[in-house]
């Protein structure tokens, strides 16, 4: 493993490499760091070369407080920024949860940059930001934001809470050690500043997705429905494959790591 800090004006990100090989840029989601992506770096490290960058805000990457720090063009723009700082003209892109989020906008947004698009437990964002603003039952869903503005309130997180999602004990104690380095406000703004920022965006403006896409999600993922990967196909203008996983939830990577790895061995193999 190597480290790389990639300058993007006033933010500084936190990137592991690990492997040599096609480049995948891997953006993992919330609450998690770049360490989170633990048992797919073990898989595609001999394959890939893997830039894993702590997002924005987490772990050992710059902290800005402020919620238009974190509106999604900001974030995708960290992503821009580390495209260039590689040199790199087409990367794979991989995502889980708000990091699948950042991915499906990095396709939509750098479409000439992006080779191949993989999204875990991440509806495209059309379908999400409509439920969010209309399906009581997704809304309910998402109560679970609320956790993150409360922590912020109290400008304190709740480590133990966050961290429990992880079964390995070695691996929990890692990401327990990246959320004491992560303000509370910072993860809240993730939420903040991204859903305010798309309050008036128009859905069907959003262009479609012209690469090849792969989409994972866990039936048992109690924050994001079902019915809301229904019309996936209507946003990707490309081979479009969806998987479920009957028995995991919302941590597919964790939860399913052995047939995630390997639909992603595939997919990008």
């Amino acid at each position: 493993m190597s480290i790389e800090i990639v300058n993007n004006e006033d933010v500084e990100i936190h990137c592991s490499v690990y492997g040599s090989g096609p480049p995948l840029i891997m953006l993992h989601g919330i609450p998690d760091y770049s360490g989170g992506w633990h048992y797919q770096i073990e898989a595609l490290k001999h394959s890939h070369q893997l830039i894993c960058p702590d997002l924005r805000g987490i772990n050992n990457s710059s902290k800005p407080l402020t919620a238009d720090a974190y509106s999604m063009q900001a974030l995708v723009s960290d992503v821009a920024a580390i495209i260039d700082h590689f040199g790199l003209s087409k990367v794979d892109v991989l995502g889980h949860d708000f990091g699948g989020a950042m991915a499906w906008w990095t396709a939509i947004s750098l479409p000439r940059h992006t080779k191949r698009l993989a999204v875990l437990s991440a509806p495209h964002p059309a379908d999400y930001i409509a439920a969010a603003r209309g399906d009581p039952a997704q809304r309910k869903a998402m109560e679970y934001i609320g956790t993150f503005l409360n922590m912020a309130n109290a400008d304190t997180l709740n480590i133990d809470q966050l961290s429990s999602w992880v079964n390995d004990r070695q691996l929990q104690d890692k990401l327990k050690a990246a959320l004491v380095n992560t303000p509370a406000q910072a993860l809240a703004n993730y939420y903040v500043g991204t859903l305010s920022n798309l309050k008036s965006l128009v859905l069907d403006t959003i262009p479609a997705v012209q690469n090849p896409t792969l989409v994972i999600r866990g039936q048992l993922d109690p924050y994001v429905l079902p019915h809301l990967y229904s019309d996936t196909w209507r946003h990707v203008d490309a081979e479009l494959n969806m998987v479920c996983l009957p028995r995991a939830g919302h941590f597919v990577h964790h939860e399913a790591h052995k047939q995630v790895n390997a639909h992603l061995e595939h997919f990008f193999g």
